[in-house]
């Protein structure tokens, strides 16, 4: 059985990590693949890792307790020092365990650890990207880091030097082509890569007679959950019947917590913190009307193919990523990201015709079935694997 190693430049790195999204579709993926590879993570082999309910750690870079009267920027940019400092740390753990026949990293900020483990051993590598890491590092912290030129180094050396790269949709693939001349575009790989233990496919789905708005995920600034409960509001001042239900925890619960609290509208709003499993799918299932109400242009939208999968009509922004990956107004209602105006009137829309929209959340289910199943995604890494390993540089 071939060795699969999964590295990631996060120190005691933890997969089975409930709370992260990035961290549950590894563990997805890894777990669908345990039977055909011995896969190990860092070094550890990945049966002996266990489930975690930990909070996501949503710092681009280990953390380290600093004392709170160090101004913030400096914290951060000793942060992104340390990501980058933990390469030869993390490698070091990594070269003491089995020789690995391929690797798989998930980019982070800084991270040069694939490259380093693939020269060491002489073993391919495919580098997997969630995001433009320097680009979701700026996001975060809004603005630059003094370490970002060897980040982007660390970037554009990994893109070059990978054997092949998997990224979920084109317009991130434009992204780097518009940045790094003469690179190999047919390493490229795009795929969708899902928590498929929570995707779930219900048949015959069933809609309350009062339609459930919901929003189930983590709760971070970028998924404008705040612009949902205003949305909300403004839907109730018009006298038309609905419910929110809001699903999941992260950074801004308290927030949104105070925000439904000081709302008139408190009753008829749900807040559920972080639910998993069957509470998860039960709460999930409930909605009638799924939303995304905010996004970044690198995010994957995760939601959207897990309303699909339950067969939920779905609102979401009209980013290039989403327009490249669904079918507006057939699989999916789009709205003009971060205008509240236009997510209201997507809101109300959708409640005054339902019977005309309740179809989109049909087709949605069609087309995640189609090209995003568990049966897909093992189809596509075993060849993808296979390919790599066949043609070995």
């Amino acid at each position: 059985m071939k060795k699969l190693l999964l590295v990631v430049n996060t120190s005691s790195y933890n997969i089975r990590n409930r709370k992260s999204a990035i961290d549950s579709i590894l563990c997805s993926m890894l777990d669908n693949l345990n039977s055909y590879y011995s896969i190990s993570v860092n070094g550890i082999p990945f049966e002996n890792s266990k489930e975690s309910l930990n909070e996501p750690i949503y710092n681009l870079s280990n953390t380290r307790k600093i004392k709170k009267y160090i101004p913030a920027v400096i914290k951060r940019n000793y942060n992104d020092f340390l990501a980058i400092k933990s390469n030869r740390d993390i490698f070091k753990e990594i070269i003491s365990a089995e020789k690995p026949d391929v690797i798989i990293e998930l980019m982070r900020y800084g991270s040069r650890l694939g490259i380093m483990v693939k020269e060491y051993y002489d073993v391919p590598l495919i580098a997997y990207f969630d995001a433009a890491t320097v680009e979701e590092r700026k996001f975060f912290y809004k603005g630059q880091s003094l370490f970002d030129f060897i980040a982007k180094k660390n970037e554009s050396e990994t893109i070059k030097k990978a054997n092949q790269i998997i990224i979920y949709t084109q317009p991130v693939v434009d992204y780097w082509k518009a940045r790094l001349v003469g690179i190999n575009e047919k390493k490229f790989n795009i795929f969708q890569t899902l928590d498929y233990s929570r995707l779930d496919f219900v048949e015959n789905k069933k809609f309350n007679q009062i339609p459930i708005i919901g929003f189930v995920g983590s709760f971070l600034k970028w998924h404008r959950i705040d612009m949902l409960v205003e949305a909300f509001e403004m839907i109730k001042k018009e006298g038309i019947e609905a419910k929110l239900l809001l699903v999941g925890a992260g950074e801004e619960f308290l927030a949104i917590s105070n925000q439904v609290r000081n709302s008139k509208y408190e009753k008829d709003i749900t807040l559920t913190g972080f639910v998993d499993g069957d509470a998860l799918k039960n709460h999930r299932n409930s909605i009638d009307i799924g939303v995304m109400s905010g996004t970044h242009w690198y995010c994957m939208p995760t939601k959207v193919f897990e309303y699909g999968a339950a067969a939920i009509p779905t609102i979401a922004p009209r980013t290039k990523n989403i327009q490249f990956l669904f079918k507006e107004n057939e699989e999916i209602v789009l709205f003009e990201q971060n205008n509240i105006n236009d997510l209201y009137l997507s809101l109300k829309k959708v409640i005054q015709n339902f019977s005309e929209f309740r179809n989109t959340g049909d087709k949605l289910q069609i087309a995640v079935k189609e090209r995003n199943s568990r049966e897909k995604a093992i189809t596509f890494y075993t060849n993808l694997i296979s390919k790599t390993l066949t043609s070995k540089q």
